[in-house]
């Protein structure tokens, strides 16, 4: 396979509004591939929170630096996407350990997976599927370095669990509340309490032993609805907070309690997690995650495919659009950006 010199990508010049900023076009790529790089065919990529957050400018990772061709002239862009699928498409003389056909993703954040196609030194990614080996779902492909190891981690890294203890986990409120309980009571939840009118203290109060309490608390949202979660905790409980899709960087914590009552506080970011683990630690998180896939014991998160071209051509408005109105609403399902080939 030849080299494509363009390919469609999302970019933006400037942070901002994701509506605001975020266009698309053609991407330039290296005419020449270097000894150690490889070429992949991003197959898809999900829209995060984070992914937005960094459009936004409060992320603290860089997006990729792309140049665009606009008309005659070319201008250095910035390209969002930490995390994406891709495959293989040709290998430098120099590369070891990975061959076209096999599905590869991002060693790093930053990757900048928003686009059909990257250039990229072969250290920069990991094989997540050889070519001819079992079959590895889209959508799982795309949440095997996001979604599904940060659950793995939340669950390994803090407490261990036993069978019988409690834990609690708070999302960020949506629209349709009713649909949302039955998903999750669905997916094995005990209880689904909504914090406007139901309450979680007396919840616990009357279903929980209180000589064990609620061990482990897990927290996406932040800012002020925190508190309850904290105070739910049994004593010397646990509560990670992992993310802030509340929009405020000050949570409140109730002091008291975390004093008196021995709580612990963690924080987690799976990028970190991700910069420190070496590619061993890695491979062997995902070989335990593939393996629970193929076993039917762990599923993805529902996506919705949004469908662009590959081959240069600016994406619809209204996909762009699509894409940048994440932070919105929660529309019941991830939207994965996925590329024709």
């Amino acid at each position: 396979m030849t080299t494509p010199t363009t390919t469609t990508a999302f970019y933006i010049h400037a942070n901002g509004d994701p509506a605001a900023v975020l266009e698309s076009g053609a991407d330039t790529l290296p005419t020449d591939l270097q000894p150690p790089q490889v070429l992949l065919k991003i197959l898809a990529a999900p829209v995060n929170p984070s992914d937005l957050y960094g459009v936004l400018g409060i992320y603290p990772v860089p997006l990729a630096s792309a140049t665009t061709a606009i008309g005659s002239k070319t201008e250095d862009v910035r390209i969002p996407g930490f995390k994406g699928v891709a495959e293989v498409a040709r290998v430098g003389s120099d590369v070891h350990g990975i061959e076209v056909g096999d599905w590869v993703i991002p060693f790093r954040s930053g990757f900048g997976t928003w686009r059909a196609h990257a250039v990229v030194d072969d250290t920069n990614v990991f094989v997540v599927r050889k070519k001819g080996e079992l079959e590895l779902a889209l959508e799982d492909a795309a949440a095997l370095y996001i979604n599904l190891p940060t659950a793995y981690r939340l669950l390994k890294n803090f407490v261990v669990l036993e069978k019988g203890d409690w834990s609690s986990r708070q999302f960020a409120r949506r629209q349709d509340f009713d649909a949302a309980k039955q998903s999750l009571l669905d997916l094995g939840a005990t209880a689904v309490l909504r914090d406007q009118t139901d309450d979680l203290a007396e919840y616990v109060k009357e279903n929980v032993d209180p000589k064990c309490g609620v061990r482990l608390a897990l927290d996406s949202v932040g800012g002020a609805s925190l508190a309850p979660i904290v105070k739910a905790l049994g004593d010397k409980g646990s509560a990670v907070l992992y993310s802030m899709v509340s929009g405020d960087p000050a949570p409140a914590i109730p002091v008291g309690d975390v004093i008196f009552r021995e709580l612990k506080l963690f924080g987690f970011w799976v990028a970190q997690w991700d910069r420190d683990a070496n590619i061993a630690d890695k491979q062997a998180v995902n070989n335990e995650l593939v393996a629970l896939l193929h076993a039917g014991k762990i599923k993805s998160p529902a996506v919705e495919q949004v469908v662009v071209p590959s081959d240069g051509r600016a994406v619809n408005k209204d996909a762009v659009q699509r894409v940048a109105s994440g932070l919105a609403g929660y529309r019941g399902k991830k939207d994965l950006i996925v590329f024709q080939h």
